[in-house]
């Protein structure tokens, strides 16, 4: 949502934050993908 609004930054940085919270073992191929999206936005 931030990325949507115009906050690129402040959005992959919170993306970032929620991915690196979580065991590496939750590490889904999705969420890399869609880490990967919000980065590339």
């Amino acid at each position: 949502m931030l990325v949507r609004a115009g906050d690129r930054e402040g959005g992959v940085a919170q993306a970032r934050a929620a991915l690196d919270a979580l065991p590496a073992d939750k590490h889904s191929l999705t969420l890399r993908m869609l880490m990967t999206e919000i980065e590339r936005s």
